[in-house]
């Protein structure tokens, strides 16, 4: 994940940073309170109609306390930072590093690492660490530290880790790894990966012999920019700047005195909380709770890198036939989703990629929606059902469930039944880690600024192997095949 920058002004962060929800766009409000938390926010998020976006802060401008908001709970035990977790995503771009970053461009450039090289024909890579390198806790950051995220990934439940890691099948490219002294280490790969940046971009470096405490909630050690300080289960957590950063001459040390989160039960108690004053940011938001923060200047859209997507059991006999789900993609009213739950600040597509992706079609930004052949290859395929297919969704994560009541009868349109199934978000996320959905489900992913040929590699929606569709038809094989002999 691509390291933000927190150790700029806050008033800077609160206009123009935006963590948005993965898939058809994401939202994030941006409001200004006061310098002092103890003091009133001014206006800070729409609770007055002429809320604005704040002025330009002055160079030297610090202190003060960034309150967000969520509606997960930290989840500690699934193995982040190496396996999904609920609740935890604003500690990636805070607390944690990668050994190399990409820039504005998308050029690869060096984080934790001093230098680094990939050998011509892309099997090989040396890292070099920057000296005096600290973790939170004052221990030095060591090569074996970047090999324990790899062991972790290559097995979770070793280290009392209940998750399934996302980077899985990156570790598993990984056919050899040499420490060559204290501050350097060499990877192999199985065969020339000219993607392999993607992976260091993306596998945080960690205190190994601290991690049992990260398990359980009690610390974290990273090398961010801001380090752990308290948590309380069903209330919120603390960030408080770590002073011994080691890009504070280059970036500037952390400006801020403190990073706050509060849990809520919702995201409309949250979107509240944000109108009257009550926190400066709050990302992951719906559209319904956003839209209205929008003329004001509080509300940044954050660029498509992903999707919302809504995935079959390709083993359950009734939506096994490709004839079936083909109907099911063209009977869903895309343009309706992005209009009614969306209000108009999605994009209606059916692809992930951005933009500036190579694998960007402008053929498929479009809707796709022809009831009329979905319900004739429905009767081609000979469907029939004996009970209603669910669709299984997190009830807390954003405008899932609107999204899936849409699609609810879009379904009963051309004669297919359906129920939604609205889980408790740890559940939902448990039942798509271990790929246990009986018929459908929805949910989301980014990743798809990468690399093309990563997003079917590491993002778990549409991995080989472990998929929670368990879709794994020799085409697709050979598909990803062609796709890792491509140079992006």
């Amino acid at each position: 994940m691509p390291t933000m920058d927190l150790s700029t002004s806050r008033r800077t962060l609160l206009r123009g940073a935006g963590l948005g929800v993965a898939g058809l766009a994401g939202a994030a409000l941006i409001g200004c309170g006061d310098k002092k938390e103890d003091k009133a926010a001014p206006a800070a998020a729409g609770g007055s109609p002429q809320a604005a976006a704040p002025a330009a802060p002055k160079a030297d401008e610090r202190g003060g306390t960034l309150r967000t908001g969520d509606v997960s709970d930290l989840v500690w035990n699934t193995g982040w930072p190496f396996v999904t977790s609920a609740g935890l995503s604003f500690f990636d771009s805070t607390t944690m590093e990668t050994l190399v970053e990409y820039d504005s461009t998308g050029a690869a450039k060096p984080l934790l690492a001093e230098s680094f090289e990939l050998n011509k024909d892309a099997t090989k890579i040396v890292f070099k660490l920057k000296p005096n390198l600290e973790f939170h806790n004052g221990a030095p950051v060591t090569v074996e530290d970047v090999f324990f995220g790899l062991d972790l990934a290559l097995d979770p439940k070793k280290f009392g880790a209940t998750g399934v890691s996302h980077m899985l099948p990156f570790a598993k490219m990984i056919t050899g790894r040499n420490k060559i002294d204290a501050r350097t280490m060499e990877f192999s790969f199985d065969k020339k990966r000219v993607n392999i940046n993607d992976l260091f971009t993306k596998l945080d470096v960690t205190h190994a012999a601290s991690y049992p405490d990260l398990l359980k909630g009690k610390t974290l050690a990273g090398t961010g920019p801001y380090k752990f300080k308290s948590w309380t289960p069903g209330v919120g957590w603390e960030l408080e700047p770590n002073t011994k950063w080691h890009l504070a001459d280059k970036r500037g040390a952390p400006r801020l005195d403190s990073i706050k989160g509060r849990l809520f039960a919702d995201g409309a108690s949250a979107a509240l909380a944000f109108e009257a004053g009550e926190l400066d940011y709050l990302g992951n938001v719906t559209p319904a709770n956003g839209i209205r923060f929008k003329d004001k200047g509080l509300m940044t859209v954050r660029p498509k890198n992903g999707t919302q997507y809504l995935g079959f059991n390709t083993k359950n006999p009734t939506l096994a036939d490709p004839r079936v789900r083909k109907a099911l993609y063209l009977g869903i009213d895309r343009a309706r989703i992005a209009k009614d739950v969306g209000q108009g600040l999605h994009p209606v597509t059916v692809q992930p990629w951005p933009t500036t992706s190579p694998a960007f079609d402008p053929r498929m930004e479009g809707a796709f929606y022809d009831p009329s052949q979905a319900a004739a290859l429905l009767k081609t395929a000979g469907f029939s059902q004996t009970k209603p297919l669910l669709i299984s969704v997190s009830q807390t994560a954003g405008n899932q469930v609107a999204v899936a009541q849409i699609i609810q009868q879009n379904f009963k349109d051309i004669g297919v039944q359906t129920t939604v199934d609205a889980l408790e978000n740890g559940v939902f996320l448990q039942r798509l880690l271990s790929a246990n959905y009986p018929d459908m489900f929805m949910s989301s992913h980014t990743g798809a600024s990468d690399a093309p040929v990563s997003m079917f590699q590491w993002i778990f929606a549409h991995r080989l192997g472990d998929n929670p569709s368990k879709f794994d038809a020799q085409w697709y094989k050979d598909f990803i095949a062609k796709l890792e002999d491509l140079d992006p």
